[in-house]
């Protein structure tokens, strides 16, 4: 994000809890992107937001340039993912 203030959440039972806030210089989908897996959490602007996208072309032509790092991104981002839906009750998904 480039400029402005988002808020992160979930709705866990009819309940919204805030996962965490971010800002100027921050990003946010950044495992959907990864994991190309379904989103977890929601993102709502809390003031004027001006973002950046990131398109799977433009990351897997940075990614092709060094194979090992594409693995231990992938890697990491599924392994992230698992934990963030075990803690939030969440089936995993692969």
């Amino acid at each position: 994000m480039t400029r402005g203030n988002c808020e992160v959440y979930r709705n866990v039972e009819g309940e919204k809890r805030i996962v965490r806030h971010v800002g100027s210089g921050e990003i946010f989908g950044e495992m959907g992107l990864l994991t190309r897996s379904p989103r977890t959490a929601t993102v709502a602007a809390l003031d004027d937001v001006t973002v950046m996208v990131i398109t799977p072309e433009a990351l897997e032509h940075e990614l092709s340039h060094s194979g090992w790092l594409k693995v231990l991104i992938g890697a990491l981002a599924t392994r992230f993912r698992e934990l963030d839906q075990s803690q939030a009750g969440m089936p995993a998904s692969r």
